[in-house]
């Protein structure tokens, strides 16, 4: 879809639906209307894409606790949590293990490739992507890990390189990489797969969007291109490309919230975005916030949505209870906080890319 001059959809459908709060139809689709104009000004007007992390300043007395997860390779380039259970990712590791686990170095270490992508979590699953298969050959991989049992043995693989991975709650694989201009798409069960749906340009990031109430449609899939700044929805009902959206001009990381709601970090814009996927990907609510952000989660225990922002070692919560993201708190972070998690009691876990540590804040 051109993101230009997508045609606009009452979002009345979408608001009845929704568990977040806005104010009357139609002043909501004026919102839309004025927040596509803008996004269309801004394609046309700023640099957009290739966000890169920028360099923290020294840290100032970090909130919470800070340990080290591995001496050795002591750079946290990513974080999941699946309800108590870490996912830690430093080097050519995966630490995988409760708070006190990983503290007292009790918790599992997988050995993966350094060039594997970022994790995904969808309940008690965390995902992750290689491009390259252990055994050596050209397949890419995708590793499906039980957080109760930690294992690399329930794989999905395909002739891709894969470095983004997602899985739906019914089981569906979602696989891409920035190296092609589609993902790959294994239903249920499906080891291999030849199934793939064009996104129109390359994947850095996946995630699944579910949804809540009775439904008989799948979760909601979307697919990021960092280079384009873009979100691209995926039909997993017709195997087919949705929705195409730009999000701000310089996009980080994505993460899904509540009933197929996105939260997006636009790095270069300095703003959080949120976009909802119900039917079509469409911009909810935005607000400016603190110098380059980063790393994006949602909190189930506050229902607010937080956010790293580099460029002054933070990290705010916002709520989405009304038309606009409202601050709620804010905390001192480790400097480069490139990784973030929220367990399900409201525990903070925020990763130094640096070698700083792996910071713990505890719900108030």
């Amino acid at each position: 879809m051109n993101i230009r001059s997508r045609k606009l959809i009452s979002a009345c459908g979408l608001l009845t639906a929704l568990s977040i709060g806005l104010t009357s139809c139609g002043a909501a689709d004026e919102q839309e209307s004025m927040k596509t104009t803008e996004e269309q000004t801004d394609y046309i007007n700023n640099p957009v894409g290739n966000a890169t992390p920028q360099q923290s300043p020294a840290s100032n007395k970090p909130d919470g606790t800070v340990f080290q997860v591995d001496e050795k390779f002591p750079e946290i380039t990513d974080i999941e949590a699946a309800g108590d259970i870490l996912a830690v990712r430093t080097g050519p590791f995966l630490h995988v293990g409760t708070v006190d686990a990983l503290e007292k170095n009790e918790g599992t270490t997988l050995q993966i490739s350094a060039k594997c992508g970022d994790l995904t979590v969808t309940d008690k699953t965390f995902v992750i992507a290689c491009p390259v298969a252990r055994d050596g050959g050209n397949s890419g991989e995708i590793f499906l890990i039980d957080a109760e049992k930690p294992a690399l043995d329930n794989v999905r693989s395909a002739l891709q390189p894969f470095v983004a991975a997602a899985v739906t709650t019914d089981g569906t694989v979602i696989g891409g990489s920035p190296e092609a201009d589609a993902v790959t798409i294994f239903k249920p069960g499906e080891s291999t797969s030849n199934t793939e749906v064009n996104t129109g340009g390359p994947v850095h990031q996946i995630i699944a969007l579910p949804r809540t109430g009775e439904t008989d449609l799948p979760d909601a899939v979307v697919a990021s291109d960092m280079s384009q700044t873009r979100v691209t929805g995926v039909d997993l009902v017709k195997d087919r490309t949705g929705g195409s959206l730009r999000a701000g001009v310089g996009v980080s990381r994505i993460a899904p919230a509540e009933n197929t709601t996105m939260l997006v970090a636009d790095n270069i814009g300095d703003s959080l975005r949120i976009y909802n996927n119900l039917d079509v990907i469409r911009l909810h609510q935005s607000v400016p916030i603190g110098p380059h952000p980063w790393a994006v989660a949602w909190d189930n225990h506050s229902d607010t949505a937080w956010v790293t922002t580099l460029g002054d070692n933070k990290v705010t919560s916002y709520s989405l209870a009304t038309g606009k993201p409202i601050e709620k708190d804010a905390k001192n972070t480790v400097a480069d906080a490139q990784a973030l998690a929220v367990l399900d009691n409201g525990t903070l876990v925020i990763g130094s890319a640096s070698g700083e540590g792996l910071q713990i804040i505890p719900a108030k």
